[in-house]
Order: structure tokens, then C-alpha cells, then sequence
């Protein structure tokens, strides 16, 4: 099935490249530090030649075409003039997942699963009333990058970045980045073109192409970022200390923010590092439900309050809370998972409050050493967060038959793309969440946040999935006694103009005509990129209007519109 997409008379259709290159190998060098990430290998002039890591110096990341681990990363139209900055978070009401995520990992060492691809710091009002997340100055800022050897700035932790831009549709591509003040120290093109890096002021970072570019480009670059951002005490200074600095918060949201927070026994004069304990032991108690206690009709109260949620529920009410409270936060999400930043008095603060006990699909992490975060997690881990980590991981694709580490993995191709955050509920896609299973060659270790507690090697499959420990997917179907499903969608035909909603609905019943109720429906585009979530009602009907994402080219696009599945019922897709 495929979606037309049309803007004026003019159809544009978009292809990626997909080619195998070799891995980056790591190069020892002994005498250096455990540990020590912060070091750039450079001579005294020209390019840096590597960055240290736990005693390796790892190399420029390798160039050529786009492999078959990565994402490619668009230009939406609209950024040949104005703003490229991402799109609103809309919250939304499905507070559990059953759905497989994949991730692209971007950094070495890695960072899995905290990428940053989309912030939101600064909140506006719905005509409901629903307080949805934006970015405040989406103007950006022209980036100095500094050269190989930077100025003295404290303790930092250096990457490489390596992503595939896609300039055919505009002159500016987002890119992604470690923190929301990142420095820029390198950066080159593969072909080179003259470009220069922007920031908006919730840390999002763009490419803009000074030169008419009329195809895909490697970006391959170097930065860095505080070792404090990774990990530290909060301080203790006033919850409101730096409210002076933030953007106006409307009325009603900081009323019902501030009666939340009050809830909790905080407010504006509570000493930053009370307030985020509570605020952050609160939100890493919830649980995946797919009821909500004792709804009101108010979405952020009712997600602050509920205790449910995944990833991108508690990262949206606590931003909420604390933009009220007067600290400085950003909502930040990629394709699979969400978490929040604080701004403190000496910089910005990572705080992951969990959000999921499965782990993701990532691509991109065999033979990619991991950032090492040695701080401690400042903040309370109650036991269903703790738990939620004993079972969460990121699971880079299997090492092939006969190989080894040094050999260069055979991987399955992914047209999947770093979109706002995948896997959100209802008609929006900026939510994200870190649900899913487990590719093999799990790593269990690679999702941990700071300090995070030890993984085990055991991980749960999707629900609904045959069990990988019953056998081959042959003898899984076999014996897979679920009732069929069949899922039929109202109209076959759909096309829609840039700027208009996509409506969809259609019914899921049973083998003997039978409803479904309470089902949930995912609308795929591309491939892997989820346009959004819908339920069915008790007739087993859904319906919903999804918005079209800024950078999906005019032109038809593969749709992919299914049910998951779970313990009873078979999966279906439609038509």
C-alpha cells in the first residue's frame, strides 16, 4: 500500500543508497589512562587523527557511501527558508507498548540509546488546553567550530559523529549531537561543500549548506561535551534560581504545574537538588498500562498524576513540572527512547527516567566501543526502575555465522530514518519509546544510564512474538495456536497535500467476523518510521488523522498498517 504525496504538480520521488564499508578499527596505545575519553590525538596543525577511549585512540570514522547500519537524515522543503527546527510534541493517552524499535547509532564511542535528534524547551497551549512542547527560539545560531585543539573548558568527553545528509530537499538537514551545548571541533564533508553548523536554543544542531547541493553527503565530525553533563550532583540552589532565563510559560500551565509539584511537597523555593529527587523518584515509579487511573480529560495531569506511562509520558510531564517550577529543561527523544535535561548553575544535567523493560533493535554498535559514564546517578532508583534496567538493552544486530569481532558484520538492510521519535500514540509522531525485542547478539549492558544497575543477559520478547527459545521461526508457527486476524482498511486510495492530515480507518476482527476491541493499530511509513498509534473501539473500528512529517519527499511512499499482535490473537496487516 503507499501514500501519494503531492505538492503542487511537481512529484518528487526519494531513494537512499545502501553499501557495505569497512569498520572502524580501534588502534592501542598503551601508557594512556583508563578511562580517559576527554583526549584528542591531533598534531600541532590539520585534522585531529583520533580521540582516546578506555586506552584506545579510535580514528576518524571511515568515509564512503551509506551503509547498511546507518539512517539517512532529510532536509524537510521548508527549511530552504526559516526555520529547520523539529516538530511539536504532542502528548498522547497510550501509556504501554508491544512495538519492535530500532535504533541508529551515530557516535563513537556510543551513547546508545541517548542520541539527541529532537529537543523541545519551552511549552505553549493547545485551544483544549493541552500544554504541548516547542522549541522557544527556533531561530538558529551559527556555530564557531574550534579546531582540534580546543580552548580549556573543564573535564570533557570527546566523539565522532558520522551521519548521511540528504540536501535534496533543502539547504539545512539536522544532525544529531551528545548535549544540548555540545562543541563543535571538526567537521568535513564527503563530497566537500562549504557549510556552516547551527543551534537553536534547545540544542538542536543543523547543517546548512552554503551551495546548492544536489545530492547525499557524508557528514563526519568532532565534539564534545562536560563530563558533568553525563553524571553529577545537582547543587543546591533555588528550584526558581535561573526562572529569569526561561521562556514565558502561559498561565494555565504553570498554575496546574505548580498544584502538580505542590502534590509532591515542592515548589519554586525548594533547593533544586530536593526538588528534582522528588521529581525524578516520582516519575521512574510508573509502570506500562493500558489504562489510566481515574482519567479527567486533563492529558498533563493526568499523565503527571497517573503513574503510567513510557518514556516519552514521564520525560513530557516532568518537563512540564519543571519549566512551572522555573528550571530550565528540555524534552529531548529520538527513534527510541525520550529522557530529559536540566540546566543547572555550572551546565546541563542527563536524567533518564526509564521507561521501558524491553530493549530496542540498535544498528551501528557491533565493534563500537561505548561511552564510559563512571558518575554516579545523583537521584533515587526505586525498584521498578531498577527492574525496568535488570531487563532493558540495546541489541546490535548478530555477528554472522563463523565470524568474529574483528570481522566486519553482515547486516540486514533498514530503510528506518532518525525521525521525531518513533513508536508515539495517536495521530502525532514526536513521541517516543524505548519498548521492544531484542534483536539476537543482545548486549544487555549497552542501554544503561548513569551508574545504571548491572543487566542481565535475559530479555522478554515482544509481546505477542514466538519465543526464541522454542526453536526456528518454522517450528514457532507451527505450534502457534493464536486465533487469526484480518485487518481491512475502509479506502485502498490515499494521497494527501503537504500540510493536510492523512485519514485512515478501517476494522480488526476475528477468524469468525468477530471485534476486536482495544487493539493497537500502528501506521508505518518508509518502512520503519511510525506515523502514529490508533485503538479500535468495541466494534474493532478505528479511525485517525495522522500529520505528514515535514521531510517525507512528494512523490508515493511504501504505507505499512498492521496489528502486533499479542498473547491471544495473531498479527494482521492490512491490504
Amino acid at each position: 500500500m503507499r501514500v501519494r504525496l503531492g505538492w503542487v504538480l511537481v512529484a518528487v520521488l526519494v531513494s537512499t543508497v545502501a553499501h557495505a564499508d569497512p569498520r572502524t578499527r580501534h588502534i592501542y596505545v598503551s601508557g594512556l589512562s583508563e578511562g580517559d575519553v576527554a583526549t584528542i590525538v591531533s598534531p600541532t596543525t590539520g585534522d585531529p587523527v583520533g580521540v582516546v577511549a578506555d586506552g584506545e585512540v579510535l580514528p576518524p570514522p571511515p568515509g564512503g557511501a551509506q551503509r547498511e547500519d546507518e539512517a539517512m537524515l532529510h532536509a524537510p522543503p521548508e527549511a530552504q527558508s526559516g526555520s529547520a527546527s523539529p516538530a511539536e510534541m504532542h502528548p498522547d493517552r497510550l501509556t504501554d507498548t508491544v512495538t519492535s524499535t530500532d535504533y541508529f547509532e551515530t557516535f563513537t564511542p556510543a551513547i546508545a540509546p541517548y542520541k539527541r535528534v529532537a529537543s523541545y524547551d519551552a511549552v505553549r497551549v493547545e485551544a483544549d488546553g493541552t500544554p504541548v512542547l516547542i522549541v522557544a527560539n527556533p531561530v538558529s545560531e551559527a556555530v564557531t567550530i574550534l579546531g582540534a585543539n580546543p580552548p580549556a573548558a573543564g573535564v570533557r568527553d570527546a566523539f565522532w559523529g558520522s551521519v548521511m545528509l540528504d540536501f535534496r530537499r533543502g539547504d539545512r538537514v539536522a544532525i544529531p549531537s551528545v548535549a544540548p551545548d555540545a562543541r563543535l571541533l571538526h567537521a568535513r564533508s564527503e563530497p566537500a561543500i562549504d557549510f556552516v553548523i547551527e543551534v537553536d536554543s534547545a540544542g538542536n544542531y543543523f547543517v546548512h549548506s552554503l551551495e546548492p547541493v544536489a545530492g547525499i553527503v557524508r557528514f563526519t565530525f568532532l565534539t564534545d561535551a562536560s563530563r558533568g553533563f553525563f553524571g553529577r550532583p545537582p547543587g543546591s540552589q533555588r528550584s526558581d534560581a535561573a526562572s529569569a532565563t526561561l521562556p514565558e510559560v502561559p498561565a494555565s500551565v504553570r498554575q496546574r504545574g505548580l498544584t502538580f509539584a505542590a502534590e509532591l511537597g515542592i515548589g519554586p523555593s525548594t533547593p533544586i537538588d530536593r526538588a528534582l529527587d522528588r521529581l525524578v523518584e516520582h516519575f521512574r515509579s510508573f509502570v506500562e498500562s493500558s489504562e489510566m487511573p481515574s482519567p479527567t480529560g486533563d492529558t498533563y495531569l493526568d499523565l503527571a498524576r497517573g503513574g503510567v506511562g513510557v518514556c516519552r509520558h514521564r520525560a513530557y510531564a516532568f518537563v512540564v513540572t519543571a519549566l512551572a517550577l522555573g528550571i530550565p529543561a528540555n524534552y529531548v527523544q529520538n527513534e527510541a527512547h525520550a529522557w530529559v535535561e536540566v540546566r543547572l548553575r555550572d551546565g546541563w544535567l542527563r536524567v533518564d527516567l526509564g521507561g521501558s523493560a524491553q530493549g530496542v533493535n540498535a544498528h551501528g554498535l557491533q565493534d563500537r566501543p561505548r561511552h564510559d559514564v563512571a558518575a554516579n546517578d545523583p537521584f533515587p532508583q526505586p525498584e521498578i526502575f531498577v527492574r525496568d534496567y535488570l531487563e532493558r538493552g540495546v541489541a546490535p544486530e548478530a555477528e554472522p555465522q563463523g565470524g568474529s569481532a574483528g570481522d566486519e558484520a553482515s547486516e540486514s538492510a533498514s530503510n528506518g530514518s532518525n525521525s521525531n521519535g518513533s513508536s508515539s500514540g495517536g495521530s502525532n509522531a514526536s513521541g517516543s519509546n524505548s519498548g521492544g525485542s531484542n534483536a539476537s547478539g543482545a548486549n544487555p549492558n549497552a542501554a544503561q544510564g548513569p551508574n545504571a544497575p548491572a543487566t542481565s543477559g535475559s530479555q522478554r520478547p515482544r509481546e505477542g512474538a514466538p519465543d526464541p527459545s522454542a526453536g526456528t521461526d518454522e517450528n514457532a508457527a507451527s505450534v502457534d495456536e493464536r486465533r487469526a486476524t484480518n485487518l481491512v482498511l475502509d479506502s485502498q486510495t490515499m494521497r494527501v497535500y503537504r500540510g493536510q492530515m492523512l485519514d485512515l480507518a478501517g476494522q480488526l476482527t476475528v477468524e469468525d467476523g468477530s471485534a476486536v476491541s482495544e487493539a493497537r493499530i500502528e501506521i508505518h511509513v518508509e518502512g520503519t518510521r511510525l506515523l502514529g498509534v490508533a485503538l479500535t473501539d468495541g466494534a474493532g473500528r478505528f479511525s485517525v488523522s495522522l500529520g505528514i512529517p515535514p521531510d517525507l519527499g512528494i512523490g508515493q511512499h511504501p504505507l505499512r498498517i498492521e496489528f502486533v499482535g499479542n498473547r491471544d490473537l495473531r498479527p494482521a496487516r492490512a491490504p
